[in-house]
């Protein structure tokens, strides 16, 4: 249904007017994006992908927005500033409307805010580990003042994917009914979700902003990379992604089509259970690093692709901090220092064998199974018996991250923001997508020095200080930093950013 939808579509547009030229407009005024997966809602305090802020940030709007150099720019906040330590002040634009004809001012600040903290609400938000919010005073109908409980670092990254709703319509509309008919004040009015099957937004007449090319946008979640690409090159979808990297010479051959790739900044790796066997013990989870040899798997699953990752961070990288080399005799050899022996090929202690699970998800990240699989393998190698549990998004995002019951073993992808601590928050104890259940106390008392520090110099040495007891406590194994690349249709004006997210205001269709 997905794909023959896409093209009725084109083709209706094309011959509303046998011919005509305004019928070829239209029909170009659309564009098709295929992800690997379907938004988790249309509420955007309940989705935490970087696949459904694509979708979000074209209804909706937040105070503050990054360039695609990773600067932070006005949004619907035009300055801000911060009063003392646990006070920010932010001006508001004027003239705003909501989708539904509500003016956007402080109010809608303080009631955004409010609401994911409401605990009636139950928001599975990650924002909620930002900052510590404590209130927000409105000073005026376009000033407000955010007060936290302690010194706030990360504010700017926090608000970045804070989207304002409008307080009338949800809080006066059931939450099932909001979160299937979103109202924001972004360049993009929402048309139709078709769940597993498309989301359409429409140009929105009354955007307070330039006013977008791009008509319609239609976003598909197509988990199987071929079928994308099989999309991109009949002319079906014009970006698609996560392309395989076997797949970028054939894209770029073609006459329809290009691939465009951008250095990413997202960790690829697989956590492991520290809370309990066998991975409560330091000397197991570094042999699981000593024994995976990721520079292998890059070269034979992603053409050599993708930078080895040493520590969390892009920005403020410990350049002392050195990725684990692939050693299976340093593994067995600390396996065994840890009671683990080797009987009939498989490891054992106490009578009992090292037998985990390894949950992956299918088509969210560039061969993510495939990595699991080969992850897998060598540690088959070296004794471990694993199950790999491939699982589609939405289970495995449920039950990661909603029913807290990660497998003993994962394989997970964190986009960065790159200002070196939220990066490194990925392991912070009480961090939403940390279903490590890690937790150092040295790294968590440098975590909060870090919180209330705010010369660079001294947030820099902390940084390295915490890098390197990632590395050392390795709750992780560490794998790579992902090279993103988009199948782009030649007609398309676009360019991808190195956070992933895909921003289509700006960007036009050629005649």
């Amino acid at each position: 249904m997905r794909h023959g939808l896409a093209l009725w579509l084109a083709a209706a547009l094309c011959l509303s007017i046998p011919g005509g030229p305004s019928a070829m407009g239209q029909a170009r005024s659309q564009v098709v994006v295929d992800q690997g997966t379907d938004v988790e809602s249309l509420d955007p305090m309940f989705t935490q992908a970087r696949f459904s802020d694509n979708v979000m940030l074209t209804m909706f709007e937040t105070l503050v927005t990054r360039d695609s150099r990773m600067h932070y720019q006005p949004r619907l906040a035009v300055s801000w500033h911060a009063v003392s330590p646990t006070v920010w002040q932010f001006k508001l634009r004027k003239g705003v409307r909501f989708h539904n004809g509500e003016p956007f001012t402080a109010d809608a600040v303080r009631y955004t805010i409010n609401r994911l903290y409401d605990p009636a609400l139950k928001a599975p938000s990650f924002l909620k580990g930002f900052v510590k919010y404590d209130h927000v005073d409105i000073v005026d109908d376009y000033t407000v003042n955010i007060v936290t409980k302690e010194p706030s670092p990360l504010m700017l990254e926090w608000l970045v994917y804070f989207y304002m709703m409008a307080p009338k319509y949800y809080s006066g509309t059931p939450e099932a009914q909001a979160a299937l008919h979103p109202v924001g004040t972004g360049p993009y009015i929402f048309k139709e979700w078709v769940h597993d099957d498309h989301v359409t937004v429409s140009a929105n007449p009354k955007y307070w902003g330039p006013k977008p090319a791009i008509q319609t946008i239609v976003f598909r979640p197509v988990p199987e990379a071929g079928t994308r690409v099989a999309d991109l090159l009949s002319g079906a979808a014009d970006i698609i992604t996560n392309v395989p990297p076997d797949q970028i010479s054939r894209i770029n051959a073609s006459a329809i089509a290009g691939v465009k790739t951008v250095e990413g900044g997202r960790d690829i790796f697989i956590g492991m259970r520290t809370d309990r066997p066998p991975f409560n013990d330091v000397r197991v989870r570094q042999a699981m690093n000593y024994a995976v040899d990721v520079d292998a798997i890059l070269k034979s699953i992603l053409s050599g692709k993708g930078r080895r990752m040493a520590t969390l961070v892009n920005a403020y990288a410990d350049p002392s901090v050195k990725p684990y080399p692939y050693d299976p005799g340093k593994a067995k050899a600390l396996l065994a220092e840890a009671g683990w022996k080797i009987q009939n090929g498989a490891l054992t202690k106490d009578g009992q064998p090292f037998s985990v699970t390894l949950d992956t998800p299918v088509g969210r990240y560039i061969s993510d199974k495939e990595i699991a699989e080969a992850a897998a393998s060598y540690l088959q190698a070296i004794g471990v018996q694993v199950k790999v549990n491939p699982l589609a998004w939405p289970v495995y995002s449920k039950k990661m991250f909603e029913d807290v019951n990660p497998a003993d073993m994962y394989l997970l992808g964190l986009g960065s923001s790159f200002d070196g601590q939220d990066e490194i928050r990925y392991v912070e104890k009480d961090f939403g997508y940390n279903p490590t259940f890690w937790n150092n106390a040295e790294f968590e008392k440098q975590y909060d020095l870090l919180n209330h520090t705010v010369d660079q110099g001294q947030r820099t040495r902390i940084l390295y200080r915490l890098q390197e007891i990632v590395h050392d406590d390795a709750p992780l194994i560490f794998l790579y930093k992902q090279t993103d690349y988009y199948g782009v249709s030649k007609r398309l004006v676009w360019a991808p950013r190195a956070d992933e997210l895909i921003i289509l205001e700006h960007a036009s269709v050629t005649r």
